[in-house]
């Protein structure tokens, strides 16, 4: 029972792992403010004429964003923390140059 004999709730450790790579990514791109474009999350991409295009989610390529996206090390530091990574993308603003700017910020879960 979780219930002592006070009807106090009884603790219970139990470690919780990190989202993958792919659900922390999606976590991440939901809650940025702006979208990410190309050339912030690799530096080649056949098929995309200009870096500062936005990043679209479709079926043929999200495996391939995810992907990115989840090896980017601002992303990747916070191992799928999902309070890190929604602090993280809530520095993702119109205002912020590009995501490797986000190594240069001081972003950690409180």
């Amino acid at each position: 029972s979780l219930l002592s004999s006070w009807g106090q709730y009884k603790v219970v450790h139990h470690a919780l792992n990190g989202l993958t790579p792919t659900d922390a990514a999606r976590l991440f791109l939901r809650r940025t403010q702006r979208p990410i474009r190309w050339g912030e999350i690799t530096t080649r991409r056949a098929g995309v004429a200009h870096p500062e295009a936005p990043v679209f989610l479709t079926r043929q390529n999200e495996a391939e964003v995810f992907g990115l996206v989840a090896g980017h090390p601002a992303v990747a530091e916070h191992r799928g923390n999902p309070r890190a990574l929604i602090e993280l993308a809530s520095h993702v603003s119109p205002s912020l140059a590009n995501l490797m700017d986000l190594r240069l910020t001081e972003v950690h879960a409180a």
